[in-house]
């Protein structure tokens, strides 16, 4: 288990509620934050999604602490 996994998982996901916030945000660089955190729900590897979206381990490292502690809204603003 790597260190993002249990804040991670006491954030939860909520599928519902994610494809709502896609539907929502028609900005392409919110939806890539968006596919992001769905993709590390699915695989739980910061490698596998860095590698599938083309990103940096730390950036993507990044978007998951801020899902962590503030859920899909922290998510869905500029930063």
């Amino acid at each position: 288990m790597n260190s993002l996994q249990p804040a991670f998982d006491k954030q939860g996901f909520d599928l519902a509620q994610w494809k709502h916030a896609m539907h929502r945000h028609p900005q392409e660089y919110i939806r890539r934050k968006l596919r992001v955190v769905q993709t590390y729900h699915q695989t739980h590897s910061v490698q596998a999604v860095a590698s599938q979206y083309h990103l940096h381990k730390a950036t993507i490292r990044a978007y998951l602490n801020t899902y962590s502690h503030g859920g899909l809204s922290a998510r869905c603003t500029p930063q």
